[in-house]
Formats: structure tokens, sequence, C-alpha cells
């Protein structure tokens, strides 16, 4: 699994790119030292391109609780690209086990959605 951030400060995001086979360990530490970093806290707005993901484990609705709890702490909105249906699935329960977090969270088709939804701020 590899996970890169790029920032996209016209939007005032930041772009995750999550390829390979999915590792939720791999993806918590990833994500805990991201969240320290500044321009996680200065960002508005996490697109989370998961297009290049391959496989991910069939236990995943058991590993989004952490997940829940880092979106329902901070107030940044996730744009999410998916392509697989079977991650897909994974998301609309994701977003039906944690309803008070869901209004954060938009299932996209590609980057260019996730960007054309976010308003740049003059």
């Amino acid at each position: 699994m590899d996970i890169t951030f790029e920032d996209a400060p016209d939007i005032q995001a930041v772009i995750c790119r999550i390829s390979g086979d999915w590792d939720w360990d791999f993806f918590y530490e990833t994500f805990e030292r991201f969240r320290a970093e500044p321009r996680a806290q200065a960002a508005q707005h996490l697109i989370v391109d998961g297009t290049g993901v391959r496989r991910i484990n069939i236990d995943a609705i058991l590993n989004l609780k952490r997940a829940a709890g880092w979106a329902a702490a901070g107030s940044i909105h996730f744009y999410i690209v998916l392509t697989n249906r079977y991650i897909r699935t994974i998301y609309y329960l994701f977003i039906r086990i944690y309803p008070d977090i869901a209004p954060r969270f938009h299932l996209v088709d590609s980057l260019d959605e996730a960007r054309a939804l976010i308003k740049p701020t003059p």
C-alpha cells in the first residue's frame, strides 16, 4: 500500500492518493503523522483518491470506528473518489453507521468532480 499527500492550495485542500492492497495499520499510522502536520490542520477539504486501491480486506467495516472518530473531531470535508463497487459499498455502510458525520463526506467519481464541488474561497 502506498499513500501520498499533495497540496491543492487553489481550493484549500489536500489530495491523498492511496494505491495497492489496503492495510489498515499502515493507513492509520500514515494518517496519524499527516494529522500532526500544519498543512493538515489548515486544510478545509481532504480529497481521498482511492481509485488505485486494488484489494481491501473483508473485515473493513470493523476498522471504520477510528476513522469516524477522527472525522467527528474535526470540521474538514472529505471527498472520496472510488470506482470499485465493493469499496463503494463499504463507504455506504460507513456513512449509514455514522450518520452524524455523513454530511461532511461526499462520494465522487473523479478528482475533477471533487475539485468542482469545492468552491474556492477568496
